[in-house]
This record gives structure tokens, C-alpha cells and sequence, in this order.
């Protein structure tokens, strides 16, 4: 909360947060440059400083958090996870992204960086850390691993590719007191085809979610922190919408029909006959459709309805062809369109240089 808010002084901000974190979504959601926001969002660089300001205190790690819990709370989950899966995803740097920062991973041919996420069996990102691309998956998990065990204490059960195998199990049980476990995998025989990873195909799900929003499919910030926090910005926008609902939750509870004569109360009215008015009748004017006790049906058995007229067979003659319509003839105009003009400025043409004849020399 800024310090004008909670009366501690200072000067109120020009923009309300609302609009900024509107026009950080959209970013998200969209890519472009900076400079290339629409007009109802507020300047560029007023949005680029209150970023670069939530990234240093680290406020989208708290409203992430906040979401997180909410989300597990509505699940009947409790708000600590207890297990998670852990994965990293190399992606293409762009120009913008500097040598210090970025390196070459030799098993997917990509030159770039590698972000490492940490999710829970919601499909939840717990935590997220951005490294050059030559960083080895298990020296990038120790850290990871760290950070998991002092922000989530029961967690105590983790699942990862056979990347993170070797030393980092034992270690990790050892120092941490997490499981880490490595699903076997379901091997790759001709005629079976794809199959799906047990626990593992969550945080692939996951990294499939980051990638739908352009400012994620390329690195394109000059800091790793900068593009952590458009990780979290991109799975805030899922999570939020997992909260909100679908916008017309409220209509799918009735049939189409209450729902449409609920937005539009004119509908109720009765039209009226063909050969008479052409507005519609009101449905409390309209002439009551009971008939009278004299025009009532005697009592007694319903009489049985007639069968319908057959329409008699066509005769078994062809078709008579339609004749095509003759052309219609081009007339010649009466009289030839007038030569142009030449403009005053034009000059009558000289004298046509010709020139002379080269004779060739007779065939021997």
C-alpha cells in the first residue's frame, strides 16, 4: 500500500495501480514493446518504472502467493502443498538480452536462457528462478530446493525428470528431507506411441500455459528478475480467471429461452396476424384464445383426424429444358469518342531520324 494511503505522508500517485497492472497483463498477454502500448493505458515509461519498482520489492511475488492460496482454499486443498514437481525450459534470448546473462544449452540446440519452475499437483507455480541457458538442471535445482524447503515447510515429496538424477537425490534427502523421486519411464516401443509421464505431465501443462502468453515464448528482458516476474504476471492471468469463473456462470443456470426473456421483457408479447396489424400486441391486450361455453366441443369421445390429402404423382414426362436468354447485342457508339487534346505545352514532333541500312555480306 503506497504511504499517502495509509496516512504516512507523501505524494498521492498520478495513477491508480489498477491501470497499471492492467497495462502490465496486456503486455503479458500480448508481447510488444513497451513504448508500444495503447493510449487508455497510462504512458510507457510510468508503467515501465512502477514494473521495475513491484520487481525490487517484491510485491507480484506476494499477490502470486495470495492467489495460490486462494485458489488451493476453493479446492478444498490445504494452502501448503505437500508435494511437487520441478522442471526447466530452455527458450530463445533476443537481441536485447546480454552475454553475461545468457549461454548455449547443448542438448536442445538453443542459445539463450533457462527458467526453472516449481509447481504443486495443481499445476501451481510455488516457485520460479531464470538462469543462463548453459546452467545444468541439478546445480540450478540445489537452489531451488533451498528456497522450496524454508517458504514450504511440509513439503516433502518432489518429482522430476531423469535430469535431475544422480547426486542430487541423496543430497537432497540428506540435507533437505525431501523425497526426490524420478518416475520411470514408460519407454518408447514401436506401436505404442506418446505416452503420458506419471506426475510429470503437471509442470509440462504448466510450461505449456507460460508459453500461450507472447512475452514468454522469447526472452526479451535484459534482467533475469524482469522476466520472472512475466512468468508470474503470465499464470496470474489463468489464476485469475480460474477465480473469476466464467463470465456467464450466473446465465447457464437457466435454458436459453428464461435467460433471453429475462434480458429482453418485449419479447413476451403476442404477434399479431398476418393480414391485420403488423406491431405486436401486448400480452395483457391481447383477445382471450378460450372459447366461449357455446363454442366448446360436446362431451364424449374425441372423433378421429382425417388422414392428410396425397399430392398426386407428377406425370412421367422429362423436364422441359429453359431456353437461355439471347445475349444482349453491342451497339456501336454513333459517333467516334474525340481525339485528346495535346496539352499547350506541347511541341509538334520533329523531323524521325532514320537510320541508315547496314548491308550484310552475301552468303558464300
Amino acid at each position: 500500500m503506497p504511504p499517502w494511503m495509509d496516512g504516512r505522508g507523501g505524494r498521492p500517485e498520478e495513477y491508480c495501480h489498477r491501470s497499471m497492472l492492467d497495462a502490465l497483463r496486456y503486455l503479458t498477454d500480448n508481447g510488444g514493446k513497451w513504448r508500444s502500448l495503447p493510449e487508455p493505458f497510462p504512458p510507457p515509461r510510468k508503467v515501465f518504472d512502477f514494473f521495475r519498482r513491484w520487481v525490487r520489492q517484491g510485491v507480484f511475488a506476494q499477490i502470486h502467493t495470495v492467489l495460490v492460496k486462494e485458489i488451493r482454499r476453493r479446492a478444498g486443498r490445504s494452502e501448503q502443498p505437500a508435494a511437487a514437481v520441478i522442471d526447466a525450459q530452455s527458450l530463445k534470448a533476443a537481441e536485447t538480452v546480454g552475454s553475461a546473462s545468457r549461454g548455449f544449452d547443448g542438448g536442445k540446440q538453443v542459445n539463450g536462457r533457462k527458467r526453472h519452475i516449481v509447481v504443486d499437483t495443481l499445476g501451481l507455480v510455488l516457485l520460479v528462478a531464470v538462469t543462463a541457458a548453459d546452467v545444468n538442471d541439478r546445480t540450478a535445482a540445489m537452489a531451488l530446493f533451498a528456497r522450496l524447503a524454508l517458504l514450504f515447510r511440509q513439503v516433502t515429496k518432489v518429482w522430476a525428470d531423469h535430469g535431475y538424477d544422480g547426486e542430487l537425490v541423496p543430497w537432497t534427502l540428506r540435507t533437505l528431507g525431501i523425497d526426490l523421486e524420478i518416475p520411470e519411464h514408460p519407454g518408447r516401443r514401436k506401436g505404442h506411441g506418446f505416452k503420458v509421464i506419471a506426475k510429470r505431465w503437471i509442470v509440462e501443462r504448466t510450461l505449456a500455459w507460460i508459453t500461450r502468453r507472447r512475452r514468454c515464448v522469447r526472452d526479451y528482458e535484459r534482467r533475469t528478475d524482469h522476466h520472472a516476474a512475466f512468468v508470474l504476471l503470465a499464470v496470474g492471468i489463468n489464476m485469475s480467471r480460474r477465480l473469476a469463473g466464467p463470465a456467464d456462470a450466473a446465465a447457464r443456470k437457466v435454458s436459453r429461452a428464461a435467460w433471453c426473456t429475462s434480458r429482453h421483457p418485449a419479447s413476451r408479447s403476442t404477434p399479431a396476424p398476418r393480414g391485420g396489424n403488423t406491431h405486436p400486441v401486448p400480452a395483457a391486450d391481447a383477445p382471450d384464445s378460450t372459447p366461449s361455453p357455446a363454442a366448446r366441443p360436446p362431451a364424449g369421445p374425441a372423433p378421429a383426424p382425417e388422414p392428410p390429402a396425397r399430392r398426386p404423382a407428377p406425370p412421367d414426362t422429362p423436364p422441359r429444358a429453359r431456353p437461355l436468354p439471347d445475349p444482349a447485342p453491342t451497339r456501336a457508339p454513333a459517333h467516334p469518342p474525340p481525339a485528346p487534346s495535346p496539352p499547350p505545352w506541347h511541341l509538334p514532333p520533329g523531323p524521325a531520324r532514320t537510320r541508315p541500312h547496314r548491308r550484310l555480306p552475301p552468303h558464300p
